[in-house]
């Protein structure tokens, strides 16, 4: 599934997820029309959308990357449920 499609499923807008990114619209839109995203955009969208960055880009990310990528939001996985049993 692409990133156009999850942020359709999400019922977003490109602007609306630009916003949650940190992004702008252009950049977003770009980003759905195969543009070269830099590595930090690729995780601030996935974030954006809770969801891993080869599962929004369908790209493989190596193991020290998806590492640094949890540390740097504290150990909050995408998906995962929290203590209270809400997801994260």
């Amino acid at each position: 599934m692409g990133l156009r499609a999850i942020r359709l499923k999400k019922r977003l807008t490109q602007a609306q997820l630009g916003l949650l990114a940190g992004l702008s619209q252009p950049v977003i839109s770009s980003m759905e029309h195969g543009g070269n995203p830099t590595w930090d955009s690729v995780i601030r969208v996935a974030y954006a959308l809770g969801e891993w960055p080869e599962t929004v880009f369908g790209i493989p990310v190596e193991f020290r990357a998806k590492a640094k990528w949890l540390r740097q939001y504290h150990g909050k996985v995408p998906g995962q449920r929290g203590q209270n049993g809400k997801r994260r």
